[in-house]
């Protein structure tokens, strides 16, 4: 180790390895432990050494995906690949990243380029297979999949391309037009307000979104979706998202606001409504009703009863057995000294 002039210390080159190496394995030891945060920090101070290191770059591009951060992830992906486009840990790592970003079409390219480069991984035929059943689900089988309009919705559309809107020249107010009860136009011309805590109504979306970007945080996305839909589409998640939705509108939060809790909150949901986005297209209803129907067919009646009635033989046959092994053997009882 040697000392500059200025006092910064200056590594060797074994040192730095040494360092390096040390880092890599602590960010190895945190991902296998599930601590994906700390997991990146241990990687991100192990490439400021060494920022080639592709080994390393793909670790913490592994650690972004697992996280949620997808952008972060292909990021380091491609990073790995600029000196050996060839690294078949690159390109896995890369088409994972495409694929959590619901770029299905390119991920399916670049696991079939792994798959070239290394057949006999397992890894690549498992993501060309679900790259295909991804693009298959978002496109929909036509015999399958049938969409039907409403006549309701059938005349408001045929109404709205017979008689097109036609905006008045001179008009400083125009007025918004409703097709099927949403607003078609929004008026340009608003100008936000400041929100006061006491003003803001937790009941109301868009004022909460206000409080938010006043104080300097990102809101997360409305939903366009029923919760009935949120539901089918999250699952077991869909109560941590009803939670954040609720604390995110409550009062004590609002009239005592807490920049970090706001802003993890909004993160949350944020998150949430990516996953929403994500599954939609990577595994939509309608075809999530079709695999029901084709994986998950009932077993027929008359086996079943078959299958019954010879386990109820068996048990009998066994049970016999057992009796008649076990059976207790007395004497004869002798008639005439009972007499007596």
């Amino acid at each position: 180790m040697a000392d500059a002039s200025d006092g910064e210390v200056i590594l060797s080159p074994e040192e730095i390895m040494a360092t390096f190496v040390s880092l890599a394995a602590e960010g190895d030891l945190y991902g296998q432990r599930g601590f994906f945060v700390e997991a990146i920090e241990s990687y991100t101070r192990a490439l400021s050494l060494r920022p080639e290191d592709k080994n390393c770059l793909v670790s913490r591009s592994r650690c972004h995906l697992q996280v949620g951060d997808a952008d972060l992830s292909l990021l380091d992906a491609e990073e790995s690949l600029k000196e050996d486009p060839s690294y078949f840990k690159g390109q896995f790592q890369k088409a994972e990243a495409l694929y959590a970003m619901g770029d299905f079409e390119m991920a399916l390219m670049f696991y079939h380029r792994g798959n070239k480069l290394r057949p006999e991984l397992e890894e690549f035929r498992i993501g060309i297979q679900k790259c295909r059943e991804a693009i298959e689900n978002s496109i929909g089988d036509p015999k399958t999949c049938k969409i039907s309009i409403s006549p309701k919705l059938k005349k408001e559309v045929l109404q709205l391309f017979s008689n097109p809107l036609r905006k008045e020249k001179g008009k400083a107010n125009d007025k918004s037009s409703k097709i099927g009860g949403y607003l078609a136009s929004t008026p340009t011309n608003v100008v936000p307000q400041t929100p006061v805590v006491s003003t803001v109504n937790p009941n109301n979306p868009n004022s909460v979104n206000a409080f938010l970007i006043h104080r300097g945080i990102t809101p997360p996305a409305t939903s366009t979706l029923t919760p009935a839909m949120e539901s089918k589409l999250l699952g077991d998640l869909y109560d941590d998202k009803a939670y954040l939705s609720k604390l995110l509108s409550d009062r004590d939060l609002i009239e005592h606001p807490n920049d970090h809790v706001l802003r993890l909150v909004a993160e949350g949901l944020n998150y949430f409504n990516t996953r929403i986005d994500f599954w939609r297209q990577q595994n939509p209803l309608y075809a999530r009703q079709t695999h029901q129907l084709k994986y998950y067919k009932p077993l027929k009646t008359k086996h079943h009863e078959d299958d019954v009635l010879i386990n109820k033989k068996k048990i009998k046959r066994v049970v016999d057995e057992h009796n008649k092994k076990n059976r207790v053997h007395l004497p004869p009882i002798d008639q005439k000294k009972v007499a007596t």
